[in-house]
């Protein structure tokens, strides 16, 4: 069976209950009908992927406990995808593909890096939010001193000095180039995604604050 021919009718599988769980994991039911891939990369996206539950069982929950989603909550929307796997079975098998769980983790944790990045965009943070990410960042590891200097200077993470969003102004002050300071910026919002969970946590929770004001 064809790509375009497979479709799931998933908001009438989906309960209000699930609704709720999948909209506090920010995730969105976005059509009516899902083909395969579309319908595994919201399990995906909702933390229901194939890892070895056998093993590290735990690693079940580690996503949604992170969203303040219970166990029971989790375990409710885990057994409604299960029922439509076992329903659509005949046509999600060809669709079907292991996934390693540091892959989907790699994955959340560029989702966090990118919510950060629009809130720093859009000049929302407080100064003790501001502080905090200034220390991620200044002990962030495999980057250089300058590239922070530049990531903080450009997003006016440093309580002491101005902000200047503008890579040619800095480019003006530091006698180089505006793809110089682009490249650094870039450099460490690429190195967020490697932050330790514990970083990662840090993140999550000033941007769940920020959001609750």
């Amino acid at each position: 069976m064809s790509e375009k021919q497979v479709k799931i009718n998933l908001k009438d599988e989906l309960s209000d209950k699930d609704i709720q769980v999948i909209n506090k994991l920010e995730c969105e039911v976005h059509n009516e009908f899902y083909t395969g891939a579309e319908y595994y990369k919201l399990k995906e996206n909702l933390g229901i992927y194939y890892s070895s539950y056998k093993e590290e069982p735990e690693l079940k929950y580690k996503k949604p406990l992170k969203y303040g989603v219970t166990k029971e909550e989790f375990d409710y929307v885990h057994n409604t995808f299960n029922r439509i796997d076992n329903k659509y079975a005949n046509i999600l098998d060809e669709h079907w593909r292991r996934i390693d769980f540091s892959v989907i983790w790699l994955a959340e944790k560029q989702h966090v890096r990118d919510k950060l990045i629009n809130f720093l965009e859009v000049e929302i943070l407080n100064d003790t939010q501001r502080q905090q990410l200034f220390d991620i960042v200044i002990n962030m590891k495999e980057t250089t001193l300058l590239q922070k200097e530049r990531f903080i200077l450009y997003y006016g993470l440093d309580k002491d000095k101005a902000k200047i969003h503008s890579c040619s102004k800095i480019a003006t002050i530091q006698n180089c180039t505006s793809s110089n300071i682009r490249q650094a910026i870039n450099k460490i919002k690429s190195r967020f995604i490697r932050l330790s969970d514990e970083e990662i946590d840090q993140i999550r929770e000033i941007i769940k604050n920020e959001k609750g004001r």
